[in-house]
């Protein structure tokens, strides 16, 4: 009987330290994993376009800083195992008071480093979106549009959209640039084309392209800018054969060839719809996605190149 009850109070008194653990764990896992997935390089699905040579580059500062994004989240996974660590130690202390503190003391320090990390992590997230100018497109306050903090549209992961390119709030893209969209499942060819009377090729429907001022999310008009809507009505397209990715040929370049800096926007319209509901891809929450991105007022020359033939 003493041996039994001796039992069942060490038992009883190990539940405590697991919960405690096991909340530690599921509380850093669900801040650590979401900051890993926003400091890695995003795969933008495009692997039929990789090839065209005209993608853009990150400034340096901007790169470093998001090394150090992902250095700092794999910091945080060796704290989430050293405090796992701890908690081995201290269930399996049987109650020597040694192993306690030690364990107390792991688990103090390594909490500690956590918020050390996070620190860091926000005031580096910080720093970089100044350097990129990520607020809105033009580059003034607010949120951009489909990024992580815009609640009232599709961002990249959490709507039907995979990934675009140039990616929301790029810098120095050649203007002769072409935009790609991969969705999370194939749409309908129907909804995102028309027939070119005059060339008998298929040309945008329900996407808009225009040229952004820096402190507006709306088009430019004729009076001021060359680059309307209208200007690339006529735009053609493509699309992958699985149906997931539409690839846009603009009818005109990005920009004119004077290495000015404009800002260009893409809009894709409620009416594409996905291929197997022919309803909007969008749907009632949603409703559109837009983003926006820099051209660089130069010509990218560099022929494409064939990586593989299969």
């Amino acid at each position: 009987m003493l041996v039994k009850r001796l039992l069942s109070m060490q038992k009883s008194s190990l539940w405590p330290k697991m919960l405690l653990v096991a909340f530690l764990a599921f509380l850093i896992f669900t801040f650590i994993t979401p900051q890993l997935a926003l400091a890695q390089t995003q795969d933008y699905g495009l692997g039929a376009v990789q090839s065209w040579g005209i993608f853009g580059v990150t400034s340096l500062p901007v790169f470093l800083g998001r090394l150090v994004q992902v250095f700092l989240g794999l910091l945080g996974i060796v704290a989430v195992l050293i405090i796992m660590y701890a908690g081995f130690i201290w269930m399996t202390a049987s109650g020597d008071p040694a192993k306690v503190a030690k364990a107390k003391k792991i688990l103090t320090n390594a909490i500690i480093g956590l918020i050390i990390i996070f620190a860091s992590f926000a005031l580096v997230s910080f720093v970089i979106s100044m350097l990129s100018g990520v607020s809105r497109p033009g580059g003034g306050p607010g949120n951009y549009p489909g990024s992580p903090f815009d609640p009232y549209r599709s961002a990249i992961g959490r709507g039907p959209i995979e990934s675009v390119y140039p990616a929301p709030n790029a810098i120095n893209i050649p203007i002769n640039t072409w935009i790609a969209v991969t969705f999370k499942e194939p749409i309908d060819w129907d909804s995102v084309h028309t027939i070119d009377p005059v060339t008998n090729q298929p040309i945008i429907e329900n996407i808009q392209i225009c040229e952004i001022s820096a402190n507006s999310n709306n088009c430019l008009s004729s009076a001021s800018s060359t680059f309307t809507m209208d200007a690339f009505a006529s735009s053609t397209i493509a699309s992958t054969t699985d149906g997931k990715t539409i690839i846009i040929s603009p009818k005109k370049y990005l920009g004119n060839e004077d290495s000015k800096i404009r800002t260009f926007k893409v809009k894709l319209l409620p009416g594409i719809n996905a291929s197997s509901t022919h309803r909007s891809i969008f749907g009632a929450n949603f409703g559109y996605y837009e983003w926006a991105f820099k051209t660089n007022g130069q010509l990218d020359l560099d022929p494409p190149e064939i990586i593989s033939s299969n």
